[in-house]
């Protein structure tokens, strides 16, 4: 099962690049609805997937950062500036994936698909 691991990454990684591709350009500023029916005061779409974006880079690895852009706080980055983002990290997330297969590494005392169901 470890095996598929990063094949199961990739396939993640692919449908959402297709669901960034997919939203309208307005739509990266629309804002969540609260329970109430009110628009909500916090992030933005485009800042939601900003915040993924710097999930998956603080789980990435000090050795596969090179070249994976930061976004700074509160920043409401644009589809191409995410569409790249997302693929600079999604290919260190492989190259980290690949090494919790390939070595047993574990992720904080836990195996690494523990890794993967978090990222995902």
């Amino acid at each position: 099962m470890s095996g598929d691991i990063p094949e199961i990454w990739r396939v993640h990684d692919e449908i959402t690049q297709f669901l960034l591709r997919s939203i309208p350009e307005e739509g990266f500023a629309a804002v969540p609805l609260l329970k109430n029916g009110k628009p909500s005061t916090g992030r933005t779409v485009s800042r939601v997937f900003a915040h993924l974006h710097e999930v998956r880079r603080s789980h990435i690895g000090r050795e596969f950062l090179k070249g994976v852009p930061r976004f700074g706080p509160g920043a409401s980055p644009g589809r191409e500036e995410l569409i790249a983002a997302f693929q600079a990290s999604g290919r260190g997330i492989a190259q980290r994936l690949a090494r919790v297969v390939e070595s047993g590494e574990r992720f904080r005392d836990r195996p690494g698909l523990v890794l993967l169901g978090y990222l995902i």
